[in-house]
């Protein structure tokens, strides 16, 4: 999840900052989320998703084949 958190962020063109005011958290939680260290709640997911207007999809390692999947929230 780090990966989307990330792309996500470089798409809106933000600091880690700018995208968790936006979000209404915090620089040092956004920074957790994006470095795997904490897992992301559904509340501010969708919160996400709708300052980024980007459809918010988590991706899941399928451990057969090594690939992801979507799940579209």
């Amino acid at each position: 999840m780090s990966f989307w958190l990330n792309e996500i962020r470089f798409q809106a063109g933000c600091t880690q900052a700018e995208l968790a005011a936006r979000i209404e958290t915090t620089q040092p939680a956004f920074s957790k989320w994006e470095n795997g260290h904490n897992l992301i709640s559904l509340d501010v997911l969708g919160r996400l998703g709708v300052c980024s207007q980007i459809p918010i999809a988590l991706y899941a390692e399928l451990p057969s084949n090594r690939q992801y999947s979507l799940i579209w929230l």
